[in-house]
């Protein structure tokens, strides 16, 4: 727990720090760990290759950002890839920031998209673009990934898409 703070800490001094937009890379002596988690970003995330998630994944991967009750291993990338061709068909995401240490990899990306097809529980596309920031973080094990946890600006995206923040009235108090 103690590295992978470490390493979000350096990620977010690096950025703060930097306007750059090209994809920097911090991984000297993890040169394996870092193309496989390229080959697993290029393939998987942004390809939709479905028939490669166990190539970079380990069985039992557990993702940290999911919704409860959301399967582990295999499964949990299916689905999520699966879930996001379906509402972001022309998603794309883009590094702009590599740091390896360890056993972890921790990628600052830019995501963009539009919304083109249901969001989930059935809400009805909105056809309209987004782009924010996402943080990435892996574990890996054995040259695969095993955990994995994300963060982004979900009410910068969902706001671009059109939807509305309500403040709560002073009724439901």
């Amino acid at each position: 727990m103690v590295t992978l703070r470490l390493i979000a800490m350096a990620a977010l001094s690096f950025l703060a720090a930097s306007g750059a937009h090209a994809t920097e890379v911090k991984c000297k002596g993890n040169e394996a760990m870092l193309t496989r988690y390229l080959g697993m970003f290029d393939e998987v995330f942004n390809g939709r290759k479905l028939d490669r998630i166990a190539e970079y994944t380990s069985e039992d991967f557990q993702p940290h950002d999911s919704a409860p009750g959301t399967p582990k291993g295999h499964e949990a990338i299916r689905l999520l890839v699966t879930n996001m061709a379906k509402s972001f068909p022309k998603r794309k995401l883009t590094n702009d920031l590599i740091i390896c240490g360890g056993d972890m990899v921790v990628a600052y990306q830019t995501v963009e998209g539009i919304n083109d097809g249901p969001l989930f529980g059935g809400i009805p596309a909105t056809g309209k673009s987004f782009n924010f920031n996402w943080i990435d973080i892996c574990r890996f094990k054995y040259g695969k990934v095993v955990e994995r946890w994300g963060a982004g600006d979900a009410l910068g995206m969902m706001t671009q898409m059109g939807f509305k923040l309500t403040p709560p009235s002073a009724e439901a108090k």
